[in-house]
């Protein structure tokens, strides 16, 4: 509770501030004082005190070595006038730091516009309602963007309290992707903070209260690859009864896509390491591999297989030749093998 205007003593304020003297220079040069408590009626002996420390509040005597005249002609020294309205609990805020948390390129980056108290004035207790600040939010790729005026404003009201408000902004989608589109993996970028008002006594000025916060935009989570597991070349001819033509590729996909892919995929069949002659192919079109739900860690999609039982490349062949085989993707991801062609079917492990 702030103190009164009129009737104020050195009992009252040394009770007030918790301390045992009732001297006036004493009290006025305390500690303890908060120096953002101040609330005098009159803006000249306002402007004298209000967040000055110690030393500041010192040099206001003549008889102190720094001696600062008092600004619009206010008496010099040390007066118990000076905790008229006095609110030894009274809060002030600065702003000096944007928290972020970045994690992968798919996720929302995360920034808080941190609203702090200085150390003295840790403890004491939170206004309620929440004291509200304005701030301007500014966006750009090239620092010389906020001097040339062509930064994009994110937000020309962007009210903050204690402890922090935040704001998101999004790779695929930031301030700027009218003009300038996505941003890539690793691209730097500067996010602008400027305070613009707060209600009276609770913002305690800087030197310079904006700041210019420069970010890395992170690299994605997901792989984005595709590849093929377990991959296998099946060649039994077996002529004798009963009979059995078995010719196949098959392979295990697992993907890691931060966006649906539709994949086609080939099976190759051939007499020839080159692929020259005696040519198969099969096709499995339009493959649908969703987004991963384990970023980074690719997961099962589905088997790939190529029965070329029937294709003719039996009759190219006998017990004992090698024929190779090989997969294909529209993307580009090949796998290529080969097999002996045996008259058993072999075990696949």
């Amino acid at each position: 509770m702030a103190l009164p205007i009129i009737g104020i003593t050195t009992t009252l304020v040394g009770t007030t501030l918790g301390v045992a003297t009732r001297n006036v220079g004493n009290l006025f040069l305390h500690e303890v004082v908060n120096e953002w408590g101040f609330n005098i009626p009159g803006t000249g002996y306002q402007n004298n005190v209000w967040g000055k420390n110690v030393a500041q509040r010192k040099a206001l005597s003549p008889l102190d070595a720094n001696y600062t005249p008092p600004v619009n002609g206010v008496e010099p020294g040390y007066h118990i006038g000076y905790f008229r309205g006095y609110d030894h609990n009274w809060v002030a805020y600065l702003n000096d730091d944007l928290g972020s948390h970045i994690t992968s390129y798919e996720d929302p980056m995360t920034f808080d516009v941190v609203i702090r108290v200085p150390l003295k004035l840790a403890g004491k207790p939170t206004p309620v309602p929440a004291v509200e600040h304005t701030f301007k939010l500014e966006f750009a790729r090239n620092i010389n963007q906020f001097d040339l005026g062509t930064a994009t404003v994110i937000s020309n009201n962007f009210i903050v309290a204690y402890p922090f408000t935040s704001f998101q902004i999004d790779a695929l989608y930031p301030p700027d992707y009218a003009t300038n589109g996505s941003l890539s993996e690793g691209q730097a970028f500067y996010i602008k903070v400027t305070h613009l008002s707060s209600p009276e006594r609770r913002w305690i000025p800087t030197p310079l209260d904006t700041h210019i916060f420069q970010y890395t935009t992170p690299a994605s989570s997901f792989a984005n690859t595709l590849e093929y597991r377990n991959f296998n070349i099946i060649a039994v001819k077996k002529t004798t009864n009963p009979k059995l033509i078995d010719f196949r590729i098959i392979a295990d996909l697992y993907a890691d896509y931060s966006s649906q892919q539709i994949v086609n995929f080939t099976g190759t069949m051939s007499t020839t390491s080159d692929y020259s002659s005696n040519v198969y192919n099969l096709f499995d079109n339009a493959v649908v591999i969703n987004q991963n739900t384990t970023p980074g860690t690719a997961t099962f999609v589905k088997q790939l297989s190529f029965d070329f039982s029937l294709s003719g490349i039996a009759n190219t062949v006998a017990v004992g030749n090698t024929i190779y085989g090989k997969i294909v993707a529209s993307l580009g991801q090949t796998y290529v093998g080969s097999a002996i062609v045996t008259n058993e079917l072999p075990i696949i492990t």
